[in-house]
């Protein structure tokens, strides 16, 4: 759990007029202030398809059901290209072989002189998820309004069922 310490303010940033999310008196998140106990006998569940979609994001599925978990003590988070550039994420809980959520939109893979490519880091004790790049432009902050396009660093906290965005860095 997030330190009682930590109070978020919002600021207006950089003349964007979107509110960022800001710690005070302390940088961005820890893995351990989002801490979770892990379970090393986890029972993987083969991949369950909800509707039948792309069948290579099936086979990686059904692959990844069979990982061990990198998040939150159970889920799996992984990327694939996703066509034109872009790369897209989702999670997936290995205890029901269900995906769970996709990341909230779709990143750049690299920009032109590959100084800001896409990359997302989790432990498996960690319901931190710190994801950076560009974002394709569907990404909305913790008010609903669209992230502007840019390279961020994003950091969200997993509660099993969605991302919620705690922490944006320009």
């Amino acid at each position: 759990m997030v330190s009682k310490v930590r109070v978020v303010l919002f600021a207006i940033t950089l003349g964007f007029g979107w509110p960022v999310p800001v710690f005070a008196g302390v940088g961005a998140p820890d893995f351990k202030d989002y801490s979770v106990a892990t379970d090393v006998a986890v029972s993987n569940h083969a991949y369950v398809s909800v509707s039948k979609g792309n069948p290579i994001w099936e086979t990686a599925r059904e692959k990844m059901a069979q990982h061990k978990p990198n998040l939150a003590g159970h889920y799996v988070a992984y990327s694939m290209d996703c066509g034109g550039g872009a790369m897209c994420a989702e999670i997936l809980d290995v205890q029901t072989g269900k995906v769970v959520v996709g990341f909230p939109d779709a990143y750049v893979v690299s920009d032109e002189d590959e100084e800001h490519n896409f990359d997302f880091s989790t432990r498996a004790d960690s319901r931190l998820v710190v994801v950076t790049g560009i974002g394709q432009g569907a990404e909305k902050d913790q008010n609903g309004k669209v992230v502007p396009m840019g390279f961020y660093t994003r950091y969200y906290d997993f509660d099993g069922r969605v991302l919620k965005l705690i922490y944006l860095k320009k």
